[in-house]
């Protein structure tokens, strides 16, 4: 899928238009936002991002995880409880996760 930025929710919003799509976080792409702030962090221009977004967006981008914070979390991340490593669940610790009803 190519993101093209004029086709952003925000911008149409700003366009007073809705988006006529409904894309899921697990399809969802960088924009060249993204992508730009990755290559400031590369060269040394940007040193640290704090995101509000949730999406995994900016690590998608390439974005290296010790330079970005995501405040609200991030919907393809857990956190182990036994080391406290941020990873994907089936990749941490091989801890069997309980099913609380």
């Amino acid at each position: 899928m190519i993101y093209f930025d004029y086709l952003g929710v925000w911008t149409l919003e700003k366009r007073g238009e809705k988006p006529t799509f409904n894309t899921g976080f697990d399809q969802a792409v960088p924009t060249y936002t993204h992508y730009g702030l990755c290559t400031l962090a590369e060269h040394n221009y940007l040193h640290f991002v704090i995101s509000q977004n949730i999406d995994g967006l900016h690590h998608r981008s390439g974005l290296p995880l010790d330079k970005l914070a995501e405040l609200h979390g991030n919907v393809f991340s857990e956190e182990c409880e036994l080391c406290r490593t941020q990873v994907s669940i089936d990749l941490c610790c091989n801890f069997e996760w309980e099913i609380i009803l």
